[in-house]
């Protein structure tokens, strides 16, 4: 085995080493924050909490969304159309404690939901490390993780996409944050 070889190997264990940390929330403290309107992101929040042993906040508009999906759509549609972001109830944690923030969010229209993008935009994380994970119905990653770099700006990120409440969620995390 050359030098580089050995290198390689070195470095594959050690960074493996250190993001499992990351995810037994060993050396680094984290916190995952959430919002969830169906409950499929609360769900993908819950088995992320148990496989990392992070606290977890929900975070809530003050006006919530309709429990109906349709009556939904149209509030998203109108607060896209008047750019408008929903209040949202503050945080009682002080966010610059943590160094691993897990961020889940349910993508709407293509982007973070709504509460979410009010949440990064008051808090103002920077120097985290913010893993992002979020459901969907079918479109995939979309323009989340853009959402969140354009929202969170100096921080080190990292994202995962699940379809709905994310089948299989478990053995998907697991993999994503030996990565």
């Amino acid at each position: 085995m050359n030098r580089r070889s050995i290198l390689q190997t070195f470095l594959t264990g050690f960074l493996s080493a250190s993001i499992t940390s990351y995810a037994a929330g060993k050396d680094l403290k984290s916190l995952i924050v959430f919002y969830s309107r169906s409950g499929h992101t609360e769900t993908l929040a819950n088995t992320l909490a148990k496989l990392t042993g992070a606290e977890t906040i929900r975070i809530e508009s003050t006006s919530p969304y309709p429990t109906d999906y349709d009556a939904t759509i149209e509030r998203f549609k109108a607060e896209r159309a008047a750019n408008t972001l929903p209040a949202i109830y503050p945080i009682e944690k002080d966010l610059n404690s943590y160094d691993v923030i897990y961020i889940g969010s349910p993508t709407w229209g293509g982007h973070l939901c709504y509460p979410i993008q009010r949440f990064l935009q008051d808090t103002k994380l920077r120097g985290k490390t913010l893993m992002l994970f979020t459901s969907h119905g079918g479109s995939g990653e979309a323009s989340t993780l853009d959402d969140l770099q354009r929202l969170a700006p100096g921080n080190q990120y990292r994202n995962i996409a699940f379809y709905g409440s994310g089948f299989g969620a478990s053995k998907q995390f697991k993999h994503w944050l030996s990565i």
